[in-house]
């Protein structure tokens, strides 16, 4: 069956669903069809468990997340998306905008034959069987599929009551590689299957460590700011002055302690859902450290790399330091 009847096919099924219910139905953001009742707290939360995304921690604000709101579309353009040599069809047309290529959540999803359902407490969840389980909070600079948190440079967000979310990002769920064809507009994709699962991606000594000391150092900062703390180990590693691994540069002493967290003890902590999802995307290439190798805290007046180093960036409670 070709994409473009996968769609069509979709949308007949769902109204058959809304003949056949005699319940009170809606159109919301994702443009499937959802019961108007809302989703109680036990299903919200097991679901949450099940996908390790949206519990109390990882849905607090951070700097890149504040209230939703339909987005402002200043001269968009639109542009056409082809899978494997064939155009696929969109109930909601693609959209060219800032360099970015939109594409409704629900239209693309469910040709990929998923199920895409919209929550009240304001995101999307899609599933495909066993296979796939993601989550979609419009206005987040991550989604998260199969155990992975995807950094998006560009969050999904809501353009004319619908979820947009930037084309690569659904590629990488997936797994398809991306051409972009300036001269015809065009997205060109090839591949498909999913993506790694966390599991297999991440490394666990690498992912245990690194969720630890981000989660002791940075605990109650935003998003973005724990991000920028396991940026920093990362950054030191790629310096020839520490260690070459997670584990080496938190415990390294050649220049005495340098996470007080190893010596207070409260490295061995479990970690904040929020900083697994921060090491995550540490991970998978989210970077806020402008390059930073130390990072202290605000309730500090005076300390070497205060002196020594520039100061790069702050965030929330810290400051970031390093070479310009």
């Amino acid at each position: 069956m070709s994409i473009a009847k996968r769609l069509t096919a979709a949308a007949m099924c769902a109204a058959v669903l809304l003949c056949l219910s005699g319940s009170v139905w809606a159109l919301n953001p994702v443009g499937a069809v959802k019961a108007s009742s809302p989703v109680t707290q036990t299903d919200t939360a097991a679901k949450s468990a099940k996908a390790q995304t949206v519990t109390a921690a990882t849905v607090t604000k951070t700097a890149a997340q504040t209230t939703v709101q339909t987005a402002a579309v200043q001269k968009p353009s639109e542009v056409s998306v082809w899978l494997n040599g064939e155009q696929m069809e969109f109930m909601i047309a693609p959209l060219l905008q800032n360099g970015t290529t939109y594409v409704s959540l629900y239209d693309f999803c469910t040709m990929m034959g998923c199920r895409v359902l919209w929550h009240d407490e304001g995101y999307a969840t899609v599933t495909r069987g066993s296979e796939l389980d993601m989550v979609c909070i419009p206005g987040e600079i991550y989604l998260t599929a199969n155990g992975r948190a995807l950094y998006l440079p560009t969050p999904a967000r809501i353009i004319d009551s619908r979820i947009m979310i930037p084309i690569r990002a659904l590629a990488a769920v997936f797994d398809m590689d991306v051409n972009w064809n300036g001269e015809l507009l065009r997205v060109e994709l090839s591949g498909g299957g999913l993506l790694q699962s966390g599991d297999s991606y991440y490394d666990a000594d690498t992912l245990y460590w690194l969720s630890r000391i981000i989660s002791a150092e940075a605990r109650g900062e935003p998003l973005v700011g724990q991000i920028a703390v396991g940026n920093v180990v990362f950054n030191r590693i790629a310096d020839p002055e520490f260690p070459e691994t997670v584990y080496g540069v938190i415990f390294d002493k050649n220049n005495g302690v340098q996470f007080t967290p190893t010596e207070t003890g409260d490295i061995y902590e479990s970690p904040k859902d929020i900083s697994i999802l921060a090491a995550k995307l540490c991970l998978e290439g989210a970077d806020y450290s402008c390059g930073a190798t130390y990072f202290i805290s605000y309730k500090v007046t005076e300390c070497w790399a205060m002196s020594n180093k520039d100061l790069l960036t702050v965030i929330g409670g810290h400051r970031f330091y390093g070479d310009k």
